[in-house]
């Protein structure tokens, strides 16, 4: 038997059985190259339920009174500790607004919830528009417990210098925000956060000090200004 057909044979297993699927990435890689999978099967990648096997447990021991901060990597690479005591870290590297959605019910823990930081939609950028991103976080508010305080993240500004994928980014960033901050703003118990000035250089970028180096995600002194900034609306609208 050709090795094609054995991979051919193997993918048809894989797809009847999306659980297996969703734990080995080559095969899923080359359904997706073929354009065998939907969007969704796409964007939730092996590492999103790999991660997500793990939440369930932290989610089963989570303080009522815990603030839960639900998000992509930018939140995975956050310590939370140092926004709220306690708090809970739900970010995944790679996730977009349609698996913060899906995972949302996962978490039975944001019933007592004290309140919910939500941070995503860099990785929207590049697959979808924005009233698909605007639509998903519209579902995503729609999703959590009424009555729990919200604070919704601004995407942050990139450095479009240092990583030619990020050209024109700026510009969008800026748009897609004035949305989400409207979207917000009309949506009982939700608190838009935007620090994106205090993150960006004289060209309205951002800082070198303030990014990894890829352009795109913070590092300690970035961080920094966004914990400082959570932990003040934090203290205003959701009191430990």
């Amino acid at each position: 038997m050709s090795r094609l057909l054995l991979l051919l044979l193997a993918l048809a297993v894989g797809l009847a059985a999306g659980s297996w699927l969703q734990r080995n990435d080559l095969p899923r890689r080359v359904a997706e190259h073929f354009g065998w999978l939907g969007d969704a099967e796409v964007e939730l990648t092996p590492f999103y339920w790999r991660t997500l096997k793990y939440q369930h447990r932290v989610t089963q021991n989570t303080l009522p009174g815990t603030v839960h901060f639900i998000g992509d990597s930018f939140v995975q690479g956050l310590a939370v500790s140092a926004v709220a005591t306690p708090a809970v870290n739900f970010g995944i590297g790679g996730d977009t607004t349609l698996g913060m959605l899906r995972r949302i019910p996962e978490y039975p823990s944001l019933q007592s919830a004290r309140a919910v930081v939500l941070a995503g939609g860099y990785n929207d950028l590049w697959r979808h528009d924005d009233d698909y991103i605007v639509a998903n976080y519209r579902r995503i508010l729609a999703a959590l417990p009424k009555g729990v305080p919200v604070v919704l993240t601004a995407l942050f500004p990139v450095n479009e210098r240092i990583e030619p994928a990020l050209a024109g980014k700026n510009r969008r960033i800026a748009g897609l925000n004035r949305r989400l901050a409207a979207l917000c703003g009309g949506w009982p118990g939700c608190h838009f956060l935007d620090i994106g000035d205090r993150l960006r250089d004289g060209d309205g970028q951002l800082a070198a000090p303030y990014q990894a180096g890829d352009g795109l995600h913070l590092v300690g002194e970035g961080n920094a200004i966004w914990i400082r900034a959570l932990r003040a609306v934090l203290t205003r609208v959701a009191p430990g």
